[in-house]
């Protein structure tokens, strides 16, 4: 299973992915019968970054690769953000429901979101059950059918003060995220303890006087974490 951000070119296999869902998960996701329109596809695939996130599960690599769930959010406000998720129905319960929703979170938290919040059906037990365990309030609506669940996300601690890195790495970083080839990570973790990735770099971005990478794994990165990437070693920038 490999988690990576969604891609304007994964229309196709979007399209595969909302034609083979069974009516009832269909009508989960949307809270009625209809059939996604291709502007809908489209719109849900060439996201403005700036404003959307969407994570996805894929299963097989090239020509065998299919997606498994999506999760999503788009920003209103950093206090008026929704999100959903949709799995496919050989996906479900098995755990990737929860896989999915908590790598959005951590994305929403890191690009400022502050509340969360989706409708549900309130038939919709393991819905309700995994946003429970995540921390999400749920709050019956007064038509009783669905369910709205919010979750608050306080902003994450961060260091005092951002490390940047010199242009020659930075410069790696981006040439890799043009590239989207596979590569080997290695960062310390917010527990201080070395880490490694193989995966893709998707995005670099500043954010507050930061800068971060988002992987293929579903994770983003602190451009200080890291140590090494393709072999580069992280350096950090003259003072």
């Amino acid at each position: 299973m490999t988690f990576r951000s969604i891609r304007a070119s994964d229309l196709e296999l979007l399209r595969e992915f909302v034609r083979k869902l069974s009516r009832d998960t269909a009508y989960r996701r949307l809270l009625s019968g209809r059939t996604p329109s291709e502007e809908e596809l489209v719109r849900w695939t060439a996201i403005d970054p700036a404003r959307e996130a969407a994570v996805v599960a894929t299963t097989g690599r090239g020509p065998d690769e299919r997606l498994a769930g999506v999760a999503r959010y788009v920003m209103e406000s950093p206090d008026d953000t929704d999100f959903a998720i949709v799995l496919a129905d050989a996906w479900q319960r098995r755990g990737l429901g929860r896989a999915l929703l908590e790598r959005l979170v951590a994305m929403a938290r890191v690009h400022g979101v502050r509340r969360l919040s989706g409708l549900t059906l309130s038939t919709n037990i393991p819905m309700l059950s995994l946003a429970r365990a995540l921390g999400f309030r749920a709050r019956r609506q007064a038509d009783a059918f669905t369910t709205m669940l919010t979750l608050d996300l306080p902003g994450e601690a961060m260091p005092a003060a951002y490390h940047p890195v010199s242009c020659e790495f930075h410069d790696v970083l981006e040439a890799l995220a043009t590239t989207r080839r596979r590569t080997q990570i290695r960062f310390n973790g917010s527990d201080g303890l070395p880490q490694q990735r193989d995966a893709v770099i998707q995005d670099v971005f500043s954010r507050e006087g930061a800068e971060y990478i988002v992987i293929s794994s579903g994770e983003t990165l602190r451009l200080d974490q890291l140590v090494a990437v393709d072999g580069a070693q992280a350096a950090q920038a003259a003072r």
